[in-house]
């Protein structure tokens, strides 16, 4: 009987769910909005003028090699957010139940009808009064309230470490750029409101079943409002509190039966709810919004070939948004996290009481499986798909905060904890110096001159690496005929020749800039000489010669053909292989270092409560014999 309730409740919790989207967004279509209003056209004009993709703060920092280097983070999505907009101002022709559910905007010039898009029941009303810019400060001002709110809830019922846990997690989803961009921030308020419900009523919440309609609520809300940015994170974060605050009383196994319950409803309720934007949208629009959401979600699954993504293994994803963390904030915060967790350790002799691992522990690996589930969009999106990982990162720090967290009174220091810490400090240290990052020059948008080769023709470039492995180098080469022909391509130093390659006329064909494996090893900084010549005949082949390049590759200098100096570069870019920077390194040292490390407390949770897990195994199975 308790299981057909739960069915009806969920059943009757989604329809009314999707009824009420539906309804809401009808009746704010009824709003006399459109893009001519003042405030539509100062905030199409704000959005213009900084273009679709800038970078908070808005000035680029630039280093010699390796062209522009951003604090990835702060990119700020004004493309969808200009979306946005445009869709909130909507008065094309139609009813305004027909604008609701095909979501017109004049930006891709089409519908999005697979989407909700409930946030135009926020911005059409507000658009009304004021513009884009002051939506801005107004969305800073609540967003920086409602997070020392959240975080002042937390010390009170826990104490200063969660309390910087929660302030930690604001730290990592870059806040400047929450703050300016709104496609960010839906999945914030959602995230943090349900999260500080759970702080503030997580013992009623835990009873009657009401958690699992809480967590499913947030997926409807998270399906209606967002735009596919981060959405795992409502649930990650409010389920994580409530392990953290709530449900002292309750065994792990409970609280793990709870973490997987509410992640299947919060699921239920996500795909649920986007599911009854299509069935409403099949119903009303003319195109056929169900077969055109299906390719969608197939597509961002990576189930087609030749799309972001599709020849990289699941992980990858994993990869790219982990990469997104090499900044400064977040080796500031990682850094004060290491001191203050090595001087618990320090305090508490080497003794660990690891608790809650389980349920912390399948959270926190609810952000990899999300990755590897949709491999196109977190591997092409990584601008806002990287705070998924954030659930990851505050659920092993709750881990380790929770095994360090009592300070030891007149115990014995645990040597072999000890020994098991230094050995993960060492493999963690191994593991970093193993990590190879790629780096590549490039000369930009330039004016380029095409040089007519002959058999007999030598042309020669001097070239001076910035870094020692290079990976690969373009060419601009070109050649048309039916004859058979070949470039030589050779890096000397003297008479000693430390790379070879001969390309056939028919392989470079028209290809423009080819890219030629070298996979080499130089000295860095120290001169070499790269040479060109063609042989063949019945075939006309070119040299691309870059000129006047916006940012010209510093290594290539001194271009002659057959002694005569030349203007311009052969080489259109050089990709290295190296070391990661020092901020790199430490950051990966901190990430094995927690990986490692909340494996082992789960080990060390698994042998003290081997008893209690060996009893509840018999009782279990006395029950199915009984």
């Amino acid at each position: 009987m308790a299981v057909i309730k739960i069915v009806k409740n969920t059943a009757g919790l989604l329809a009314a769910g999707i009824v009420a989207g539906t309804l809401l967004l009808t009746l704010v279509f009824m709003i006399p909005v459109n893009e001519a209003h003042p405030n539509a056209a100062a905030s199409v004009s704000i959005l213009e003028k900084e273009g679709w993709y800038p970078i908070f703060p808005l000035v680029d920092s630039f280093k010699e090699i390796g062209g522009p280097v951003i604090n990835s983070m702060g990119i700020l999505d004004n493309f969808t957010d200009s979306i946005m907009i445009h869709t909130a101002v909507d008065s094309t022709e139609g009813s305004a139940l027909y604008r609701a559910l095909n979501s017109y905007n004049s930006v891709m010039d089409t519908g999005y009808s697979y989407y909700w898009h409930g946030y135009v029941t926020i911005l059409r009303p507000l658009l009304l009064f004021i513009d884009y810019g002051e939506i801005r400060v107004l969305n800073s001002m609540l967003q920086i309230l409602l997070s020392a709110m959240l975080a002042g809830m937390i010390y009170k019922k826990k104490g200063l470490p969660w309390f910087l846990l929660s302030l930690t997690v604001y730290g990592l989803l870059m806040p400047m750029a929450l703050m300016f961009s709104l496609q960010y921030s839906w999945v914030f308020y959602i995230g943090t409101l349900g999260s500080m419900t759970a702080v503030k009523y997580g013992d009623y919440l835990w009873a009657k079943n009401r958690l699992i309609y809480f967590f499913m609520i947030l997926g409807m809300l998270s399906s209606y409002m967002d735009l596919l940015t981060y959405p795992l994170f409502t649930w990650g974060m409010p389920m994580l509190w409530l392990i953290v605050t709530c449900g002292e009383e309750l065994t792990e196994e409970e609280r793990v039966r709870s973490v997987i319950s509410c992640g299947i409803f919060w699921i239920i309720g996500y795909g649920g709810m986007w599911a009854g934007k299509w069935l409403m949208g099949q119903l009303v629009l003319p195109d056929n919004v169900l077969s055109r959401a299906l390719r969608e979600v197939k597509y961002r699954a990576g189930m087609y070939e030749n799309t972001a993504g599709s020849g990289q293994s699941r992980l990858m994803p994993v990869v790219h948004n982990y990469r997104r963390f090499d900044n400064i904030q977040s080796f500031a915060i990682f850094s004060a996290w290491s001191v203050w967790l090595g001087a618990r350790l320090y305090r508490n002799k080497g003794v660990i009481r690891p608790d809650k691992c389980y349920s912390l522990g399948l959270i926190a690996l609810s952000s990899f499986v999300w990755y590897m589930v949709l491999k196109n969009h977190t591997y092409e999106h990584t601008g806002f798909t990287f705070r998924i990982l954030v659930i990851s990162i505050a659920a092993i720090l709750a881990i380790m905060i929770i095994a360090v967290e009592k300070e030891a009174v007149s115990v014995r220091r645990d040597r072999n904890k000890i020994l098991t810490a230094a050995a993960i400090l060492g493999i963690s240290v191994l593991l970093a110096f193993l990590d190879r990052v790629s780096l590549h020059v490039h000369n930009g948008y330039c004016e380029s001159e095409r040089i007519l080769l002959e058999e007999g023709d030598v042309l020669e470039q001097v070239l001076v690496p910035a870094f020692a492995n290079i990976e690969s180098m373009h060419l601009g080469l070109i050649a048309e005929g039916d004859g058979d022909g070949e470039y030589l391509i050779e890096i000397v130093e003297g008479d000693q020749v430390f790379f070879q390659a001969c390309l056939t006329a028919a392989e470079v064909a028209d290809s423009g800039f080819y890219e030629i494996p070298a996979d080499i090893k130089l000295k860095k900084e120290k001169e070499y000489l790269l040479r060109m010549a063609v042989r063949g005949e019945d075939v006309r082949m070119w040299v691309t010669v870059t000129m006047n390049g916006e940012k010209p590759v510093q290594e290539m200098s001194y271009l002659s053909l057959n002694g005569e100096e030349l203007n311009g570069q052969v080489i259109s870019a050089i990709y290295y292989r190296k070391l990661p920077d020092k901020i790199r390194i430490f950051m990966n040292i901190f990430a094995w270092a927690g990986i490692l490390g909340s494996i082992c407390l789960v080990y060390f949770y698994t042998l003290q409560n081997k008893k209690v897990f060996i009893n509840n195994r018999k009782q279990v199975r006395g029950a199915f014999r009984g």
